[in-house]
C-alpha cells in the first residue's frame, strides 16, 4: 500500500506528517470527483 501512496503523492495526494504517522489527503480535484462517486454507489 505504502508503494502505490508514494507514486500517487504530489500528482493526486498530499502528505502531513504528525509525528509517526502520516496522513494523506486527495489533493486532485479530479480524484476527489472519482471518489466522491464511488462513495455514492454503495
Amino acid at each position: 500500500v505504502s508503494q502505490h501512496l508514494s507514486k500517487m503523492k504530489g500528482k493526486v495526494l498530499r502528505a502531513e506528517r504528525k509525528g509517526l504517522e502520516i496522513y494523506y489527503h486527495i489533493h486532485n480535484l479530479k480524484a476527489s470527483k472519482i471518489v466522491s462517486v464511488l462513495g455514492y454507489i454503495n
